[in-house]
């Protein structure tokens, strides 16, 4: 994971410097804005799908409740819980409503590092 705050986001978007400032955002050449690591956001996405989420942020108990939604919990220590995204997992968040776009969302919304391309396709 080393360096990777610095690569740009797919969804990179562009916008005006005037709206750029949130710290959680870098301006670079030509006004395009890419996510930095946002340390408020407490998930860290793994390329196996498998999510470790800080207990210690100020946005847990919305990714908390959120996460809950498509993921399992497998262990929940004292600081950092650890989820897993598995097939099954994504079968009962679909049958109880949620969508695929919702899934991504709230991860990428909730991440401090930008998602593993595979995950955000």
């Amino acid at each position: 994971m080393r360096g990777a705050a610095c690569r740009p986001s797919p969804k990179s978007r562009t916008v005006n410097h005037a709206s750029a400032a949130d710290p959680s955002l870098r301006i670079l050449p030509g006004v395009a804005i890419v996510h930095a690591a946002v340390h408020s956001n407490p998930l860290i996405v793994q390329g196996d799908l498998t999510v470790l989420v800080d207990v210690d942020t100020p946005r847990y108990p919305a990714a908390r409740d959120a996460l809950a939604r498509f993921a399992e919990l497998i262990k929940s220590p004292e600081h950092i819980h650890t989820c897993k995204i598995s097939p099954l997992s994504i079968w009962n968040a679909c049958a109880a409503g949620t969508t695929d776009v919702e899934i991504v969302g709230a991860l990428a919304e909730y991440a401090r590092f930008p998602l593993p391309s595979h995950v955000a396709a």
